[in-house]
């Protein structure tokens, strides 16, 4: 073999083992590429799996620090309320700032393996009662003289003494004529004024017409829900004292059932006379006067002193309605009709529409919280919900 030759072959021979070399340098950086890939994802799978886990201990946290306030709004004060605690594997820490009185938001932070999670939650309370067990005028559901799940209307002249109780419908107040509400009235939907209707007190509502408004708020109002009063225990005490009746009932009089309370299958009616008691009829209620008869209906106990299951509850009177107590439509509404007035204190609550075409010339607002047969007063002066939720 000539020099030249022995050349050429050393060239192919150094070409070769350069490109082998290549070759598995490429397939090294391949499985090296495919090894940092893996290790990435199970890294990723791993935080992602430890943050849901993370999350779940921060909401775990939150829901706690809720549950704490929702008995004791107060609590929300005390930083020591609220430690770092161990939970399923990780840990919470919840902390809590008090925006106003009656408002506060809740931040905590879960943790869990490398990932970190926080939620924050917005809470406020809404005081059902005072101290001394009165509810506080103008919040729900029982601080109102007249609560409509409905619309609330005022037609005819009349000029209603509330004291500046409250007023509230979920729907639209409206009212015309010669009609002056000495209250305060809050409205979901809107207010409207025609002619001389006249609000002496507040009236709020996120849209009002009409400038008879003593001091009128363009806000956004929340709804007030209908309480849903569990009848039981008013059926239970009239059966056990004679007192269910399986049909229609016309009553006249001086009436007080046994044990307080009367309960009739059916409708019923009221005409001249004074009713001492408890008087629920799964129908339709009549009050009707004739001549110059009056009505007086008083409560026994902290019972209602009217109330219709499934119907609606109508006022036909060409004299006086004295009310002592509460009047509650469960599913209907309430219709006042006539020229008669309504004197005395008390409340009305409708799931339907309230409305009035005649005269009004009283009835102030008094405590109408129902206490059922057996049972007693609550005693929480916290209703503490959750208003924002943000993970």
């Amino acid at each position: 073999m000539n020099s030249s030759n022995h050349s050429q072959l050393l060239d192919r021979t150094g070409s070769a083992l350069l490109a082998v070399m290549g070759i598995v340098f490429l397939i090294a950086i391949v499985a090296a590429s495919t090894v940092t890939t893996g290790r990435q994802q199970i890294f990723a799978a791993a935080h992602l799996r430890d943050y849901v886990k993370a999350q779940m201990i921060a909401e775990a946290g939150a829901n706690q620090a809720y549950n704490l306030m929702k008995t004791n709004f107060a609590a929300r004060l005390d930083p020591n309320n609220f430690p770092a605690t161990s939970f399923d594997g990780g840990t919470y820490d919840a902390a809590v700032i008090s925006v106003a009185s009656n408002t506060a938001s809740i931040s905590c932070t879960g943790l869990f393996g490398t990932a970190t999670a926080m939620v924050k939650v917005d809470i406020r309370n809404i005081p059902t009662l005072t101290t001394n067990g009165a509810p506080v005028q103008g919040v729900g559901p029982y601080g109102f003289a007249i609560l409509a799940g409905g619309d609330l209307g005022w037609a005819g002249n009349s000029d209603m003494q509330m004291s500046n109780g409250w007023m509230h419908c979920n729907g639209t107040y409206s009212a015309n004529g010669i009609n002056i509400a000495r209250a305060n009235v809050s409205s979901c939907m809107g207010i409207s004024l025609v002619g001389n209707a006249t609000i002496t007190g507040i009236g709020k509502a996120p849209s009002i017409s009409g400038s008879n408004i003593g001091q009128p708020i363009v806000t956004n109002v929340p709804t007030v829900t209908i309480p849903n009063i569990d009848l039981t225990p008013y059926y239970n005490t009239a059966l056990s004292n004679n007192q269910v009746f399986a049909s229609g009932k016309s009553l006249s009089g001086t009436v007080t059932p046994n044990g307080g309370v009367m309960w009739v299958n059916g409708s019923m009616s009221f005409g001249n006379g004074t009713y001492n008691g408890c008087f629920i009829a799964t129908g339709a209620i009549e009050l009707k006067t004739t001549g110059n008869g009056n009505i007086a209906l008083n409560k026994v106990n902290r019972y209602p002193v009217l109330a219709s299951r499934d119907g609606t509850i109508t006022v036909k009177q060409a004299k006086t309605l004295y009310l002592n107590g509460l009047i509650y439509c469960k599913t209907g509404s309430f219709d006042k009709q006539g020229n008669g007035d309504v004197l005395g204190s008390g409340a009305i609550i409708a799931a339907g529409n309230v409305s009035k075409n005649g005269g009004w010339s009283g009835m102030l607002y008094s405590d109408p919280t129902p206490v059922p047969p057996g049972g007693s007063l609550a005693a929480s002066t916290d209703k503490v919900i959750i208003t924002a939720w943000q993970d």
